[in-house]
């Protein structure tokens, strides 16, 4: 065993333990003894060695001992000592209908908007929303916070109850899953979206009907769901912006069961589908994002030459005024008076005399 140096609860200072062996008589009595030497051994710990980088270490970085400097982790680009979030969704490519989103150190390739994954592979759905009544439950503040036990518990129990009774009606061919939207008191209401495959022959009436029935033959089931308020409608997917994928120089325009994008005015729509997936790419019409900054730059350029005009016009007359104003050190308006010809009468513009061509 190897054991630190000087450490009196290690267990080499213990000594052997266990059944003891029964001695064997030494020749002579004499006891022999030895001292076994095998080292140098060297115990390196990253935590007693400060020296090993000479500055402290970001927290997404470590120190490597054999280079003796920082350096980050992967995910994260920089000098070991500063380290920032690569951004791997510039390089990488994800599947059909999936757009990737940048994490911390890492990304994610999820379905885009308007689609969910099933069985591997991103599908087209219709989304519609409803609300039910649990009176077998009781609101709380923990239900409002989606990382708490009891959030976390009630959602499995309210998605198991109302998959399984969806996957019970006519719909139950087309039908994907259950999304909890939140939780809000009245007992407990819940708010969630039903997942349908697109283009499915569906009438919220009749399922909200067919559900109902299921709901009285199961007495309310374990959660007390309030038959008289079972509705489904049209979830209007517009009301969360951060949850589309529009152009952030579109609108979005809410339809039966989805939505779509459409570029506001004066923008054209570069997007890559734009038969299926408009307004997703908008852009200034007749100018590219490339050329945007030269554009600024050129504006610029245009208003220095605006102003040093107008400066150049302000001293221009400015200098006009004192000249006249100075001159024999008499009252520009006498000077001129006393200039013009018998019989004429000076005006108020101290530059203008009675010949026209002035």
């Amino acid at each position: 065993m190897v054991c630190l140096e000087n450490n009196p609860g290690s267990r080499c200072d213990q000594g052997c333990l266990g059944a003891r062996r029964r001695k064997r008589a030494a020749d002579g009595g004499v006891e022999e003894r030895a001292t076994l030497v095998q080292g140098p051994i060297l115990v390196l710990v990253p935590d007693e060695t400060p020296d090993a980088c000479t500055q402290s270490c970001h927290l997404h970085a470590d120190c490597n001992l054999e280079a003796r400097r920082c350096v980050c982790e992967p995910g994260w680009v920089g000098d070991g000592v500063h380290c920032q979030d690569f951004d791997e969704c510039t390089i990488v490519s994800c599947g059909v209908h999936q757009r990737c989103v940048n994490t911390p150190g890492s990304h994610v390739c999820e379905c885009m908007p308007g689609y969910i994954e099933v069985d591997g592979g991103c599908q087209a759905v219709h989304a519609y929303y409803s609300t039910y009544r649990l009176l077998a439950r009781s609101f709380s503040a923990a239900l409002q916070d989606p990382e708490s036990l009891e959030y976390i518990d009630l959602v499995a129990e309210v998605v198991n109850t109302l998959e399984s009774l969806y996957r019970r009606t006519s719909l139950a061919g087309d039908f994907f899953s259950v999304t909890i939207i939140a939780f809000r008191p009245g007992s407990v209401l819940v708010d969630h979206v039903i997942n349908i495959r697109a283009f499915a022959d569906f009438s919220s009436a009749m399922t909200s009907e067919e559900v109902r029935v299921l709901v009285e033959k199961a007495n309310g089931t374990v959660l007390g769901i309030d038959v008289d308020q079972i509705v489904i409608t049209d979830h209007d997917e517009c009301s969360e912006p951060e949850k589309t994928d529009c152009s952030p120089h579109a609108a979005c325009l809410n339809t039966v069961g989805s939505f779509s994008c459409s570029c506001i005015m004066g923008y054209q729509d570069k997007s890559p589908d734009v038969t299926s997936r408009p307004g997703r790419v908008c852009e200034l019409e007749g100018v590219s994002d490339s050329w945007v900054p030269a554009a600024a730059g050129a504006g610029a350029a245009a208003t220095v030459v605006i102003i040093a005009i107008a400066t150049a016009k302000f001293l221009y007359r400015a200098k006009r005024k004192n000249r006249v104003k100075d001159v024999g050190g008499q009252d520009n308006l006498a000077f001129v008076q006393a200039a013009a010809e018998p019989g004429e009468t000076a005006s108020s513009d101290p530059y203008r005399t009675g010949d026209s061509s002035c």
